[in-house]
């Protein structure tokens, strides 16, 4: 699997990080500036693992995709996290549980400490940067909301649940454990979608008015919910009160109203499209003033964008910085040896 665990939405950054390694019996938490080799060390962790044979769940940064904030081995209990801010992970049961892996320690200060001016003013713009997006995106949020509002009251609610019932009893299966996660991140080059449910048997591509989409999405969850049916929830990117994907790992059946559906590939497709529960005469009254709303959000977004631009140019910088004071051999030496700890070498 493929997913992210936190997500830059119009709350700011929404972590699910706890959550997501709740189930594994070992946790490493580890610690370091940025430039440091966290996600090259979780990258070798995934890599070494399956060339045992064993499965790694890979979570990727919401704010560089190519980089990785986590790795699950579910088969040996084990987990990997980057546990430094925004997603901060801390230790609570010593050794028994969790421990600290400190790649920090290769820093060297004699050569950082004339950077430092440069390291805070960096430092400072990279958070003021977020700040910037996430007001650019909270505001996208309200104006969604004001265009769903516009054809809320045109959708047959009851219809749409028992219309989502139906269709998940068929789905079903599964172990009745819901799991939630992101599926998809907005980053400064807009939405990112990962395959986070590998290869579906069955997609289901919703489609509909407004927020019809998310009310089948909810309406689905809650069915597979109680009826005890196993399920992976993917939050919205920008909404983590919305639902884009509920997916039945026992059927394989994946329904998503994502443009670019997060998986590898699948087998057959569906479309389910919900006009048929709005009212027309409404939809029809009020289409212009959506129209106008959705080109503010798009708007919106694109200033979204550019802040994550500025922030991740501010990120690469410090990066640089970080890595020049570096000793990567003895990082490697330390990083083979933490491998050879956990029985991976």
């Amino acid at each position: 699997m493929e997913f992210f665990a936190g997500a830059n939405t119009k709350n700011g950054f929404y972590s699910i990080f706890e959550e997501v390694f709740s189930d594994s019996e070992r946790l490493y938490i580890i610690k370091g500036s940025c430039g440091c080799g966290k996600s090259t060390l979780m990258k070798k962790i995934a890599l070494r693992a399956e060339e045992l044979g064993l499965a790694a769940e890979r979570i990727f940064c919401s704010g560089d995709p190519d980089s990785l904030d986590g790795v699950i081995i579910p088969e040996r209990g084990v987990a990997f996290c980057d546990g430094t801010a925004p997603h901060v992970m801390e230790v609570k049961y010593p050794c028994v549980r969790e421990s600290i892996w400190n790649l920090g320690a290769f820093h060297n200060a004699e050569v950082l400490l004339p950077h430092r001016s440069e390291i805070i003013g960096l430092t400072d713009k990279k958070s003021a940067h977020y700040a910037a997006a996430y007001r650019a995106l909270a505001a996208a949020g309200k104006l969604r909301s004001c265009a769903d509002s516009l054809v809320y009251e045109s959708l047959d609610l009851q219809a749409i649940n028992r219309f989502a019932e139906k269709t998940v009893k068929k789905a079903g299966g599964g172990d009745g454990k819901v799991r939630r996660l992101f599926a998809s991140a907005f980053t400064k080059n807009g939405l990112k979608v990962l395959p986070a449910f590998g290869k579906a048997d069955t997609l289901v591509s919703i489609k509909g008015p407004g927020a019809a989409p998310d009310v089948f999405l909810r309406c689905a969850a809650q069915a597979a919910a109680d009826g005890g049916q196993g399920c992976f929830l993917s939050l919205s990117a920008t909404d983590a009160e919305r639902i884009d994907s509920v997916y039945f790992p026992g059927s394989g059946t994946l329904f998503t109203s994502l443009k670019n559906p997060p998986c590898a590939g699948y087998n057959r497709e569906k479309i389910v499209n919900l006009t048929r529960f709005a009212d027309k005469e409404i939809c029809s009254g009020v289409k212009n003033r959506v129209r106008l709303l959705k080109k503010a959000v798009d708007a919106a977004e694109q200033q979204a964008m550019a802040e994550l631009g500025y922030a991740a140019d501010a990120h690469r910088r410090l990066e640089k910085i970080y890595i020049s004071g570096t000793d990567f051999d003895a990082l490697d030496d330390y990083s083979e040896r933490l491998i050879g700890s956990i029985g991976l070498a």
